[in-house]
């Protein structure tokens, strides 16, 4: 199950990096769902939206330093008890490490 929607994930993140922001939100605003997030803004400002977002959009791997910069901020702040490691955080085996 885990494999499935970790899988599900990346082919949606492929989706956005792959496919222009308006066919993004031709997609977003056909499902009735998604398209609530969106309501009362005008297709072209969430095209705008999309177009600006959408660089900040990895491929789904797990970033060690991406971790490691937030666990130092955890403990800094004391949100954590104690750091942990890349390793007790993350199993990679389905959505990959970073490289």
């Amino acid at each position: 199950m885990v494999r499935r929607v970790v899988n599900a994930h990346k082919k949606g993140l492929n989706f956005i990096r792959s496919n222009p922001a308006a066919e993004i939100a031709a997609a977003v605003l056909k499902n009735p769902q998604t398209a609530e997030q969106f309501q009362g803004l005008d297709r072209s400002l969430v095209v705008k939206i999309l177009d600006r977002i959408k660089p900040g959009f990895g491929d789904g791997c797990l970033s060690r330093s991406g971790f490691d910069v937030e666990m130092k901020l955890a403990a800094e702040y004391k949100i954590v008890k104690r750091s942990i490691t890349f390793e007790e955080f993350a199993d990679t085996s389905f959505a990959g490490a970073c490289p």
